[in-house]
């Protein structure tokens, strides 16, 4: 099975195609890295008693919609320029 199936038979499309999925890729190692920051931070706080269970819960979940934000810019498209 194919990871990527195309409609037509138009190859022009493919650099599209592989620019998005290097924007894709970008936006991935960016949520995987500010994911793992954040819990880097979180964890030594929350076992230090620095923060509560309730502030390091609320952060996490902020964090986590600001990852799932970020996410969903893969989902739009860019108008490309027109010569």
């Amino acid at each position: 099975s194919a990871d990527v199936a195309f409609t037509g038979h138009d190859l022009r499309l493919l650099p599209r195609a592989f620019a998005h999925a290097r924007r894709g890729r970008h936006i991935i190692n960016q949520n995987i890295i500010l994911s793992l920051l954040i819990i880097s931070v979180l964890l030594p706080l929350a076992l230090f008693g620095v923060l509560g269970l309730a502030a390091v819960v609320l952060v996490h979940e902020i964090a986590e919609v600001v990852v799932i934000l970020n996410g969903l810019r893969a989902a739009g498209t860019r108008k490309e320029p027109t010569a």
